[in-house]
């Protein structure tokens, strides 16, 4: 049986939940570092334009919420209620926001001297926010929704994990989400992962190339 195959940039980016998902899952799978070179040549072949792309035989998937959303439902990491799985949605996209404000704050002009500014009045209320939601779950466990993991488990962790490496004194002040990640780290394919050497070490890129090459 061949393996899937994720493509992706050398990178962690929007990519990562979905690597976290297969890696909990034990789904084995090829992960395709593509090249700026590369993706020149390839990038009219593609539906919208962008990466990543996951194919498992003869099913090709653009867009990376679709792709985590197909293994979801595959995998039943969607909850079991339509209630959980609104909350899963909302959570999703939640995440989605976070990961939009953290992505596009280096390229601010002179973000490194209004760095300050960005993480006490943007970044850490957003925290704040997530946390306070986390904590709206009615049933004990540490999960974003139900009694048991969810895919949003999941991408908050990765979402979470490259938001505290680059901004650690954000997420250091809201102790409910670092535990869940620390909580979500100690799972065993998930360590295994995090050990692997496996794990692409750029978490951003910025305008004058990678930065915030560091682990949360």
């Amino acid at each position: 049986m061949s393996k899937a195959k994720l493509a992706y940039f050398d990178g962690r980016a929007r990519v990562e939940p979905i690597r976290v998902i297969l890696e909990e899952l034990a789904i084995p799978y090829e992960d395709l570092k593509v090249s700026f070179e590369t993706w020149v040549k390839m990038k009219n072949d593609t539906p919208f334009g962008a990466l990543p792309s996951y194919r498992d035989g003869d099913l090709e998937i653009f867009q990376s919420h679709a792709i985590i959303r197909h293994l979801a439902r595959v995998h039943d990491l969607y909850g079991s209620t339509e209630a959980e799985r609104v909350r899963c949605d909302v959570i999703e996209e939640a995440f989605s926001d976070l990961n939009e404000l953290v992505g596009k704050a280096p390229w601010r002009t002179n973000f490194e001297r209004e760095r300050a500014d960005y993480v006490t009045n943007e970044l850490g209320p957003a925290l704040e926010r997530l946390e306070r939601f986390l904590g709206s779950n009615p049933n004990p466990g540490g999960f974003w929704v139900g009694l048991s993991l969810t895919f949003v488990d999941l991408i908050a962790y990765a979402i979470l994990d490259s938001t505290g490496a680059m901004f650690p004194e954000a997420l250091e002040k809201c102790p409910a989400l670092r535990e869940f990640c620390d909580e979500i780290a100690r799972r065993p394919r998930i360590a295994a992962y995090i050990e692997s050497g496996r794990r692409p070490a750029t978490i951003q890129i910025g305008p004058r190339g990678p930065i915030y090459n560091s682990d949360f």
